[in-house]
């Protein structure tokens, strides 16, 4: 009998500190949606991340012009969205520019053993879906020496 693999989120959950990150984490994620929800269409992919602290709301815009669109936009939220009585727009920090992308090296082919361990793997699986995925994998992978 193959054994299921537990969702890591029960795992972190059992640890009182990160299992309220987690709760947090989920809580700002429905809100990222429920205001996107709200904003017009051509602004809503501008809007990076939202926080509450209490009975304010902070947007994050991904760049100042959005986020001087967002503020447009605040007096609209406070209505509508439940428990909110200030709304203020930010701008995402920027890091260090990103740099240049170099060209990856090439992966390494799997050898005989890999390829005989993902045909194994798949038809032992009980999930059809999983098993099918581990296949395509499997067709997809050349082996040592093939180009």
């Amino acid at each position: 009998m193959a054994l299921k693999p537990l969702p890591v989120r029960r795992y972190l959950r059992r640890n009182r500190r990160l299992g309220r990150w987690l709760s947090q984490a989920d809580e700002q994620a429905r809100l990222l949606v429920e205001v996107r929800a709200l904003l017009p269409a051509a602004l809503a992919p501008h809007l990076a991340a939202v926080a509450r602290h209490g009975r304010r709301l902070t947007l994050m815009a991904l760049s100042p012009v959005w986020a001087s669109r967002l503020r447009y936009q605040t007096g609209a939220l406070v209505g509508r969205i439940r428990g909110i009585d200030q709304v203020r727009v930010k701008v995402t920090p920027r890091g260090d520019p990103a740099p240049p992308a170099r060209p990856l090296p090439p992966l390494p082919r799997p050898g005989p053993a890999a390829l005989a361990n993902l045909s194994a793997l798949a038809r032992i699986l009980d999930d059809p879906r999983l098993a099918a995925r581990v296949s395509r994998l499997r067709a997809h992978a050349r082996p040592e020496g093939d180009s």
